[in-house]
């Protein structure tokens, strides 16, 4: 009975921490544009312009790594986002993992020109 109980626990505690697979609720417009870097550090951030709203901009990411990945929950699954605000520019980094594995990217997007509001 006990080893039944812990062997719950553990299950439940690693369901808890995988990656969640969430729907984007807007899709980006046709004049998002991609610029930039790789995306595979601050300096080289792919630079995301032409969104309307900060849930655009974020779709457009999205569609970004959709784009090289596959659909969001078939092909890959969100694990965190976050932003960073230095030097005049704010980047929203974004770690995903891909489906079919347990292997995880980064892309670093820079989302000044929607998050600023500088347009």
């Amino acid at each position: 009975m006990v080893l039944r109980i812990i062997a719950v626990l553990a299950i439940f505690t690693i369901a808890c921490i995988q990656p969640r697979a969430v729907k984007s609720t807007e899709t980006p417009s046709a004049g998002i544009t991609y610029s930039g870097g790789d995306g595979e550090s601050f300096s080289s951030a792919i630079v995301i312009t032409g969104a309307r709203s900060k849930s655009e901009g974020i779709a457009a990411e999205y569609k970004y790594i959709s784009n090289k990945y596959g659909a969001r929950g078939s092909g890959w699954l969100l694990v965190g986002q976050t932003v960073i605000r230095e030097k005049n520019k704010i980047v929203d980094v974004v770690e995903i993992q891909l489906a079919d594995s347990t292997e995880r990217r980064i892309f670093y997007f820079d989302v000044s020109d929607f998050i600023s509001g500088k347009r």
